[in-house]
C-alpha cells in the first residue's frame, strides 16, 4: 500500500465511511427488540455491530484528533472552541428541535417528553435522557477532547505513553458503569480506544496496513467474535 499523504487520507475515509455505515444499520433495529429469540439473524446482526462499531468510531476520532490538531500543534483555546461549535452547537439545536416536535406529536411518540426548562438542563447534563438520546457519543467525545494537554504532554516521552495508555484501560475495565452523569462512565469506557488511535497516527502504525499480521490484530481487538 502506498503510504504517502494521500494514501493516509484515503484510507481513513474508507474506515470513517464503513463505521458509519455500521452505526446507521446497528440503530435501524429489525426486530424493535434487541433480544429476541424469534429473529436470530436479525439479533446477531445486531450483536455483533454493538460490539466493535463505537471502540472503531473512537479509534478513528483518536487518530483524526492527533492528524488535525496534536500533530499541527493547535492551541488548547482554539482547539476547544472548534470542537463546541462542531459538537455542543449542533447537540443544542436539535435538542431543542427534537424537543419540540416530540411534543406537538407527544401522543405518537415511544418516549414522549415534558417541555419543561428542568427537562432540557437534564438532557444536556444527561444525555441518555434526552430526546435523541443516540446524540450521548457527541458529549463523551467532547469531553475526552478536553484531555488534549495530557494527550499532547504524553506524547513527549514512552514513558508517559504506556502510563496514560495503562490509566486509560484500567479506567475501561473497572471504572463505574452506571454514572450517567455528563456521560462519565461512556468517557472511561472509550477513552482507551480512543487514546489507541492518536496513538496509531503519532507512530505511523497505518503503514502496516496491507499486511496479514495487522489485519488479524485489528480484527481480534474489534471484532467480538
Amino acid at each position: 500500500m502506498n503510504v504517502g499523504k494521500e494514501a493516509k487520507i484515503y484510507w481513513i475515509s474508507i474506515l470513517q465511511g464503513w463505521s458509519m455505515l455500521l452505526v446507521v444499520i446497528g440503530h435501524v433495529t429489525l426486530t424493535n427488540i434487541f433480544e429476541n429469540p424469534a429473529t436470530p439473524v436479525s439479533t446477531e446482526v445486531e450483536r455483533i455491530i454493538y460490539g466493535f462499531h463505537m471502540p472503531l468510531f473512537m479509534f478513528i476520532s483518536g487518530g483524526l484528533f492527533y492528524y488535525t490538531k496534536i500533530r499541527k500543534g493547535k492551541k488548547y483555546g482554539v482547539t476547544i472552541r472548534d470542537k463546541a461549535k462542531r459538537l455542543l452547537a449542533p447537540f443544542i439545536f436539535f435538542t431543542l428541535a427534537t424537543f419540540v416536535l416530540k411534543y406537538i406529536f407527544n401522543p405518537l411518540m415511544k418516549r414522549p417528553v415534558e417541555l419543561s426548562f428542568k427537562q432540557i438542563i437534564n438532557s444536556i447534563l444527561y444525555p441518555a435522557s434526552n430526546p435523541l438520546g443516540e446524540m450521548w457519543f457527541i458529549i463523551t467525545l467532547f469531553i475526552i477532547f478536553l484531555f488534549y494537554p495530557v494527550f499532547k504532554w504524553s506524547l513527549q516521552w514512552n514513558k508517559c505513553i504506556v502510563s496514560v495508555w495503562i490509566t486509560a484501560l484500567l479506567l475501561n475495565l473497572f471504572f463505574p458503569k452506571d454514572i450517567e452523569i455528563l456521560c462519565f462512565s461512556q468517557v472511561a469506557y472509550y477513552l482507551v480506544y480512543f487514546y489507541s488511535g492518536l496513538l496509531f497516527f503519532k507512530f505511523d502504525a497505518y503503514k502496516y496496513t496491507d499486511t496479514k499480521c495487522f489485519f488479524c490484530s485489528f480484527s481480534y481487538v474489534f471484532c467480538p467474535f
